[in-house]
């Protein structure tokens, strides 16, 4: 498993990318529908503290709040096509999703081992 602050930094690269990826494909599509599961992801989601024992770092729960509200994030995304006209741009988004959902899984993987290896938690 990565350290956190490994998994932190791929977290954010894979942010970046995927957003520089699905801007330069330019297939958003706004779906009203999803509103309601979207502020419930930006509020709470799911309770990382219910999750990790006491004794955690706080870096652990922060790395895995963001990494399970991304992961989220991206199984909306994947849902449908977005704005995907043609084959082509529907593989790249969906390749994009798939690199961001990858990096969650490691974050997470991170979070939950920080406990077991403390001096890998920078």
């Amino acid at each position: 498993a990565p350290s956190l602050s490994e998994a932190e930094r791929e977290l954010a690269d894979a942010l970046r990318a995927t957003a520089e990826e699905l801007a330069r494909l330019d297939v958003a599509r706004w779906r009203p529908e999803l509103a309601e599961s979207l502020a419930a992801i930006r509020g709470h989601g799911r309770a990382p503290e219910a999750v990790l024992a006491p004794g955690y770092p706080p870096r652990a729960v922060k790395v895995l709040t963001q990494a399970q509200r991304l992961a989220a994030i991206a199984d909306l995304a994947g849902q449908d096509e977005g704005g995907s006209v043609t084959a082509l741009e529907s593989r790249l988004r969906a390749s994009a999703l798939v690199e961001l959902e990858r990096a969650t899984r490691r974050a997470q993987l991170a979070a939950y081992h920080s406990i077991l290896e403390p001096g890998r938690v920078d």
